[in-house]
């Protein structure tokens, strides 16, 4: 977890496989917010809390500046991790325990990731879990905005199968590498309707298909001049 040994679990959960399916870079990222986490009490120079991690070198994990920023915005959506800016840096936490767990995280740490009534603070509000934010809108840089009309989950994006006629894994796997490229088709263009992007994809995809059965054209034999002219 940190230079100074740690261990943290990751779970079976069918969030984490949807996430893998959706993107991912998104679950890479949630795996080094758990291994840099914090995950002792006590003072620290750097400023971190209980479960926060230093972001930021994407380089480091093998991804783009885009390829993290869509992870970031993808990761805060869908509520598995909140980011915050430092002078230092992003800093990362995961909200529960559906990627992944520390133990022990703190001394009431619910490996469930529910939250009990002795989580609250003195204002009644729950301390974990509750509040989150699109990446960007408070730490103080750019946000990984989706185009309008760019579906938001591999569930939105195959409801458009039915009209275009393609299979659902064809619509999802389709997603899959416009959002990694944050929206924008291969040319770098914003995809803003969705339905007409895969009608496209799907009508390129079957020519393909069609070139690869199509049998290739016998050519004519030679004439034969043994019997002279």
């Amino acid at each position: 977890m940190n230079d100074t040994g740690g261990w943290f679990k990751a779970s079976r959960t069918r969030d984490a496989l949807e996430l893998l399916r959706a993107n991912p870079n998104a679950l890479i990222l949630a795996y080094v917010i758990a291994f840099r986490a914090r995950y002792r009490h006590g003072f620290h120079a750097d400023g971190l809390a209980l479960g926060e991690a230093l972001l930021g070198d994407h380089d480091g994990y093998g991804m783009s500046e885009q390829n993290y920023r869509t992870a970031k915005c993808q990761l805060s959506k869908w509520h598995f991790a909140t980011f915050r800016a430092t002078n230092k840096g992003t800093v990362g936490k995961l909200v529960d325990t559906r990627l992944f767990s520390f133990n022990p995280l703190d001394a009431n740490d619910q490996t469930n990731g529910r939250v009990t009534d002795s989580q609250r603070t003195g204002n009644g509000r729950l301390t974990t879990n509750i509040e989150h934010r699109t990446v960007g809108q408070r730490e103080g840089e750019r946000d990984v905005e989706l185009p309008s009309g760019f579906p938001a989950s591999p569930d939105d994006a195959k409801l458009a199968a039915a009209f275009v006629g393609c299979a659902e894994e064809f619509a999802i796997t389709t997603w899959n590498k416009a959002m990694s490229r944050g929206g924008m088709d291969a040319k770098g263009q914003p995809i803003r309707s969705w339905r007409y992007y895969l009608a496209t994809e799907w009508r390129y995809e079957q020519n393909r298909q069609s070139a690869r059965r199509r049998p290739q054209r016998p050519t004519s034999a030679p004439p034969d001049h043994s019997a002279g002219f």
